[in-house]
């Protein structure tokens, strides 16, 4: 699950250890930013903003924040870089795809799931079949 948190979200106690399911970090909201302004931001501020981001989720939910997920997907190598910096161990796009031995640990595609999908189109999407599905 890769979320934002901001003071208009809030995780309560059981919400904190979600079975199997890792929280990434994005950008905080907090300091005034969006993406489309951080993304012209000052390195500095940039920087400091995803590193907030990651220090603020892992004093929060008391684990180590190993993700970044680029919001709406916009992303050029001086985000890889930094996201770097800040001491992630990955970050998602929004590209569709599944994540294979050759995938760059900095632009990793998502499979995105319907909320309202049946079951079987889920399991479709997630195997990866859905892939070869022409319509």
């Amino acid at each position: 699950i890769c979320n934002m948190i901001t003071t208009k979200y809030y995780l309560t106690e059981t919400s904190k250890d979600v079975l199997g399911v890792e929280i990434c970090s994005s950008i905080k909201y907090m300091s005034g930013f969006f993406w489309s302004t951080i993304l012209l931001s000052s390195d500095n501020d940039f920087l400091s903003e995803i590193t907030d981001s990651k220090k603020h989720l892992e004093k929060l939910l008391d684990k180590t924040i190993r993700g970044f997920a680029y919001p709406n997907g916009d992303y050029g190598q001086r985000e890889i870089d930094f996201v770097k910096r800040a001491g992630y161990e990955y970050a998602v796009t929004v590209e569709h795809g599944q994540v294979t031995e050759k995938s760059d640990d900095y632009k990793l595609p998502r499979i995105c799931l319907n909320d309202f999908g049946s079951v079987s189109e889920n399991l479709v999407k997630a195997s990866g079949i859905w892939n070869y599905i022409k319509f």
